[in-house]
């Protein structure tokens, strides 16, 4: 190959390529995700030091920010990594040749889903000798467990409408991850439409069970209502452990925390 196809491959023209072809396009948190990664080769023979496989997912942080002279917040978008596999082989691609190398790992039982303005994807990278490195960016879609499908099922049985969702920075070590996803949802029929604004809704897995963590907006009625919904007062929090992916059990559990606190 000429010396002239091996400086364009340095500078990622006519270099390798890679591709990474899952084996189902919805994964689901806590599960097996497997696929081949597809490598062609370039115009000349390269060496691969190794293969990174990641899963990112965006989510949204509070920050200040100074104009005229005066301090303003905004919220701004963010990504991190959830899951993080080496595919620790290094081989020599030859020009031309097609490379497959199977790949599985357990995706994050943290993993955001793909609900609202929450966004997850797999990048893959080739980590090549003496050469610009070359990724591979698919958009994947994350469903729920069965026991978090029977939650958000049994909220809409309630009358509850999804209204939001998006993942917020969140300190502390609440997760393993910088933020949690926040549901928000409104009643739109039912028991509790007319007496709650919305219903936020956070889940966290831990282990077989899943806790919820709950903040119940009241809606103002007369005028103490009211001022308690200006004076940030309404809302109420709670929490409950859901065992089960039985939706009449979790209904059930559901509608008494949120009696107990309309």
């Amino acid at each position: 190959m000429s010396f002239f196809n091996k400086m364009l491959s340095k500078v990622g023209i006519g270099a390798a390529k890679i591709d990474a072809v899952l084996d189902s396009e919805v994964l689901v948190p806590g599960e097996e995700v497997s696929g081949t990664l597809n490598i062609e080769g370039g115009k000349t023979d390269q060496e691969i030091n190794k293969i990174d496989l990641d899963i990112y997912s965006n989510y949204f942080v509070e920050e200040e920010y100074e104009e005229d002279e005066e301090t303003y917040s905004r919220m701004a978008e963010r990504s991190t990594k959830i899951n993080s596999v080496e595919v620790d082989e290094s081989f020599t691609i030859k020009a031309g040749e097609s490379k497959q190398i199977p790949f599985s790992f357990t995706l994050s039982a943290y993993a955001p889903l793909s609900y609202g303005k929450s966004n997850t994807w797999l990048r893959t990278n080739l980590d090549i000798d003496s050469a610009l490195d070359k990724a591979d960016k698919d958009y994947v879609q994350i469903a729920p467990t069965p026991i978090q499908k029977s939650l958000l099922d049994a909220v809409s049985e309630l009358g509850f409408k999804l209204a939001e969702a998006e993942s917020e920075g969140a300190e502390g070590g609440i997760t393993p991850l910088p933020f949690v996803q926040e549901f928000e949802f409104k009643p739109v029929a039912g028991e509790f439409y007319g007496q709650l604004d919305e219903l936020e809704m956070i889940m966290l897995p831990d282990g077989e069970v899943l806790n919820v963590y709950l903040e119940i907006d009241r809606k103002a009625r007369g005028i103490s209502g009211l001022f308690a919904e200006m004076l940030g007062t309404d809302e109420s929090k709670a929490c409950i452990s859901v065992a089960t992916d039985n939706i009449d059990v979790i209904v059930e559990q559901l509608q008494q925390v949120i009696r107990e606190h309309c």
